[in-house]
């Protein structure tokens, strides 16, 4: 067995930010919870295009 077999997998963001905050990890979403947090960033998207006339991740 070498020692990349036995190193743990990476930590994701999601965990890493939960262990410097001291929080548990929060649950992932569903898929409404996924659908609706999909469509927020749509409207969002929409909105930043008529205000700024960018879309999505080109106002960044």
């Amino acid at each position: 067995m070498t020692p990349d077999e036995t190193a743990p997998e990476p930590l994701t963001a999601a965990q890493r930010l939960a262990a410097a905050l001291g929080q548990p990890l929060p649950l992932p979403l569903s898929a409404d919870e996924f659908a609706e947090l999909e469509a927020a960033q749509d409207r969002a998207d929409a909105d930043a295009e008529l205000i700024w006339g960018v879309r999505g991740q080109a106002a960044a």
